[in-house]
């Protein structure tokens, strides 16, 4: 369960469910290395600001 596998997946259901950037609202993870990696790189790739 790294920052990547989760990255992965949320992507997956993500596209899944056609979900796009315009239409996310909140991520809500604890605070911990891998959680922090996996919402640093959906940042990126859906162009939002990624705060925690």
């Amino acid at each position: 369960y790294t920052g990547a596998n989760i990255t992965a997946i949320i992507n997956a259901m993500l596209k899944s469910f056609k979900i796009s950037a315009y239409s996310l609202g909140y991520f809500i993870f604890n605070n911990t290395t891998n959680n922090n990696a996996a919402i640093n790189a959906l940042a990126i790739k859906y162009n939002f600001n990624a705060r925690y």
